[in-house]
Order: structure tokens, then C-alpha cells, then sequence
């Protein structure tokens, strides 16, 4: 029997989590751009048929200056153990990505 999991990223714009609208899940290994209003989330879900790794790169478009927060939640959106970041990689603000171990 296989087991389903939900799992949703929600990428934070600032330090303020605020609502987001939710949309259809995204099939495993695409990718989808979006944007938000200054403090709001831009929030996608996957659907994941067994245990493994969640890997998620989030980019902030060029020019942006924006602080970005990345974080992986349960479908209760609890975020999951170690799975938060706010590296700024390579000094850049919107420049983050995690691996996630989806249990």
C-alpha cells in the first residue's frame, strides 16, 4: 500500500508570513515561477507517493533585492524538521535551497 504525503513550499517575501492562495500540485521535478507582493507568500504543493528527499532552489528575479525565507510544511502547515532556510547563499537575499526529509 502506498502511502500519499502533501507537502507545501511556501516562500516568504520578508519576515512576515501571510496568507497565500493555493493552487494545483506540481509534478515532481518541474519548475514554475511566480511572484508576490512585498511580506506575502507564494505558496505550491506536492504530492509525493512515498518516503525520500525534497530538494527545492528558490531564486529571487534579477534586480530583486527582496529577502526571501524558504519553508517546507506539512499539509497542517507545521514546517518539517530542518526544513527552513534563510542562507542568503552567496550573499544574495533571494537566493535559497534545502533538501527536506520527507518521512
Amino acid at each position: 500500500m502506498t502511502k500519499r504525503r502533501t507537502v507545501c513550499v511556501a516562500l516568504l517575501l520578508g519576515l512576515i508570513p501571510a496568507a497565500a492562495q493555493g493552487q494545483a500540485p506540481l509534478p515532481m521535478g518541474s519548475t514554475s515561477p511566480a511572484s508576490t507582493a512585498s511580506e506575502s507568500a507564494a505558496e505550491f504543493s506536492v504530492t509525493l507517493e512515498s518516503a525520500g528527499f525534497l530538494t527545492v532552489i528558490v531564486r529571487a528575479a534579477k534586480g530583486v533585492e527582496e529577502d526571501l525565507i524558504l519553508s517546507i510544511t506539512d499539509d497542517e502547515h507545521q514546517t518539517l524538521p530542518n526544513a527552513r532556510s534563510d542562507q542568503d547563499l552567496d550573499g544574495a537575499m533571494g537566493s535559497e535551497q534545502l533538501v527536506a526529509r520527507i518521512t
